[in-house]
C-alpha cells in the first residue's frame, strides 16, 4: 500500500457491498466509494436486514459478489428469503 493511497483514505475502484443496518460504520453512506459500483443490499431486497456480522452469511451479498466476479453469468438475487441480523440467511 503506498503512502498516497493511505493519506487519501480511499480504496481501489471496484464493487462495494454495504448494508444500511451496519452499526459499526455509521452513517452507512460513509462506506460508499467514489468511482466504483456501490451496492446497498436494501436497495436490492427490502427484506434484507443484515447487519455487519450477517454480511458473511447473507445470500444477497454473496450473489452480488459472484455477479461482480463473473459478470457474463450475473443473476438477480433471490429476494423471497429474508436475511436477519446476526444470523444472515
Amino acid at each position: 500500500m503506498n503512502r498516497a493511497h493511505r493519506t487519501r483514505g480511499s480504496s481501489a475502484r471496484g464493487h462495494d457491498v454495504v448494508t444500511r443496518h451496519d452499526g459499526v460504520v455509521t452513517p452507512y453512506r460513509s462506506q460508499l466509494l467514489d468511482g466504483g459500483r456501490n451496492v446497498v443490499l436494501q436497495d436490492l431486497c427490502a427484506n434484507d436486514f443484515a447487519d455487519r456480522l450477517a454480511l458473511a452469511f447473507d445470500h444477497v451479498a454473496l450473489r452480488e459478489v459472484l455477479n461482480a466476479l463473473d459478470p457474463p453469468n450475473a443473476r438477480a438475487p433471490d429476494c423471497s428469503r429474508p436475511v436477519w441480523p446476526l444470523v444472515g440467511g
